[in-house]
């Protein structure tokens, strides 16, 4: 009889922390570069264009990098990471823009 390991499923933030070794490091750098020019601090939030975050990516990879590769590796798919982070992070469809809300630490 063959036995096998045992697997345990991961918790949610367990994702978001090996999701976040899968992001490129030029990917977060994208978002922080335009976070820190359209953050509010007296608001606590900011507002990015999804056109502007993949426009920064692009242009802040060390190799080519499509449109369509950002879609297909998930490059945008960034909330858990920045979440872990202290934001509360959404995406709006209809507008196409993330919103990223410093979280209130009472």
């Amino acid at each position: 009889m063959v036995t096998l390991p045992f697997v345990k499923a991961m918790t949610p933030k367990e994702v978001s922390v090996n999701k976040l070794a899968e992001i490129p490091g030029f990917v977060i750098e994208a978002f922080n570069n335009l976070l820190k020019l359209d953050f509010h601090p007296r608001a606590g939030y900011a507002i990015l264009k999804k056109e502007d975050v993949i426009n920064e990516i692009i242009k802040l990879a060390p190799y080519e990098l499509s449109r369509e590769e950002i879609y297909k590796y998930r490059y945008l798919d960034i909330e858990g990471v920045f979440t872990l982070q202290g934001w509360d992070v959404s995406f709006d469809n209809e507008h196409e823009q993330f919103t990223f809300t410093a979280k209130r630490h009472d």
